[in-house]
């Protein structure tokens, strides 16, 4: 099947179907950390053990994420740039520079002696194969061949199911995630050799530059973003105790896990706008915002629902402690979730110094209210810290899409194509393949 077909094909497909793919092939990693893996592993350890554990797939994940996900966002965003120039994707060569910076921080970690030995390997190999399953996927959902991700994110289930099980006495907590990254690592692997859909290149192309803003841009926002997401666990043990850290994962675990199937959701989103001309702007801004109220009551309850029945399930003795936590627990998840479904709009709308800054107000927002309200409040404080943020966060998000939807691109403006650099030397064949001239960044594109 031809890449051409493929594209028609994809294009065919309804959004709430692609959607819907996507989030079930997250939905896999999500599902098998939550509902085997943590329990499993809680019940195998004591507290102190458990809490390093949270702490290292904490660190671990913020990497991934910073690396592997914000530089298949980019891709995606800057797909139409590249094909209508007729050039490979220079991405993965920021993926390789950034995965080596990662890997040379664990090192220098491990010989300062913050980490130990026998956790330092597994924790780079984790983080490494983590970012190379994570940007491997990215021409498949470009192409929206969604059943290529589940496959991948299929093994990542079976490899950490694998891992648990391997798992002996005075073994290593790590041993699951490190499995069900190396299997998955292979399938991707295997899957891009098959099925060579988009050219890449580790060399600089003339749109290099541009894309290397935006993804300095978006990998600021995840920081800030997986930064205030995380803080908690890393600032509960040191003031708390291990005790309270292992009560607040058990209430927030499977509430926060809504965030991690509705992320892929929203990078769905994200592919499915970059494919959107600029024109219908307003339009999709003004829906944007008569999907608020309903997204903040469906996830208030959804959040609510999974979290008691994480804690009763997986968690009983942790029950008693943890269910004053529940209701700023799931405000925090609906206010957050609601953010990651609208947050797309901004970013192929919007500028990415005005999303930046809006992460810093939220930032900061956070962190006053964690002054505040854990000194007087303790772990109670530390939760509705959280919901406080989100609260600014969603304010201004909402805010922003508002004033959005009343402006309308000027009819002078050409059309140009999304993600697309204004430092972009003409074409070298003269014209594109729609025919126009080499275009700028548009309005709202990333820079």
């Amino acid at each position: 099947m031809t890449t051409s077909v493929r594209r028609r094909e994809s294009a065919g497909r309804g959004p709430l179907h692609e959607i819907g793919l996507n989030t079930l092939a997250f939905g896999l990693i999500i599902a098998v950390q939550q509902l085997v893996i943590f329990p499993g592993l809680a019940g195998r350890s004591g507290p102190v053990a458990f809490s390093d554990l949270i702490l290292l797939i904490t660190v671990s994940t913020i990497a991934v994420n910073v690396i592997g996900t914000e530089a298949s966002k980019v891709s995606l965003i800057r797909a139409p740039a590249y094909r209508s120039h007729d050039l490979p994707w220079d991405v993965p060569r920021i993926v390789m520079i950034s995965a080596g910076g990662a890997g040379l921080l664990v090192l220098a970690v491990w010989l300062l002696g913050w980490l130990p030995a026998n956790a330092a390997l597994p924790c780079g190999l984790i983080v490494l194969l983590g970012i190379a399953r994570t940007y491997a996927t990215t021409p498949d959902r470009h192409e929206g061949a969604y059943g290529r991700v589940i496959l991948v994110h299929g093994a990542y289930a079976a490899g950490a199911v694998a891992g648990f099980l391997l798992i002996g006495p005075g073994d290593m907590l790590l041993l699951p995630f490190l499995v069900a990254e190396s299997v998955s690592a292979v399938v991707a692997g295997i899957v891009r050799l098959r099925h060579r859909t988009v050219r890449w290149t580790m060399r600089r192309t003339p749109l290099y530059p541009g894309t290397l803003r935006a993804f300095l841009g978006l990998a600021a926002i995840a920081v800030l973003i997986n930064g205030v997401t995380y803080i908690d666990r890393l600032a509960i043990t040191p003031l708390l105790g291990a005790g309270a850290l292992a009560v607040y994962y058990s209430a927030t675990a499977l509430s926060s896990s809504l965030s991690l199937i509705t992320n892929p959701a929203g990078n769905a989103v994200l592919a499915r706008l970059g494919r959107v001309p600029d024109e219908r702007r307003a339009q999709l801004l003004a829906r944007g915002l008569v999907l608020v109220p309903p997204l903040i009551l469906v996830f208030w309850g959804a959040s609510a629902v999974i979290a008691y029945a994480g804690l009763a399930l997986l968690y009983p003795s942790h029950l008693p402690a943890a269910l004053p936590l529940l209701l700023p627990v799931s405000l925090t998840a609906a206010f957050s979730n609601a953010v990651t479904l609208l947050a797309p709009l901004l970013q192929r709308f919007g500028p990415i110094r005005q999303l930046l800054g809006t992460y810093l107000v939220y930032a900061a927002a956070y962190l006053i209210a964690v002054l505040l309200l854990s000194r007087s409040h303790g772990l109670l404080g530390f939760a509705w810290a959280g919901t406080t943020a989100q609260a600014v966060l969603l304010v201004i998000t909402i805010t922003r899409i508002a004033i959005g939807s009343r402006r309308r691109p000027s009819a002078a403006s050409p059309p140009r194509e999304p993600g697309e650099p204004s430092d972009v030397p003409p074409d070298p064949r003269g014209a594109s393949p729609q025919g126009t001239e080499s275009r700028t960044l548009q309005r709202g594109a990333l820079p």
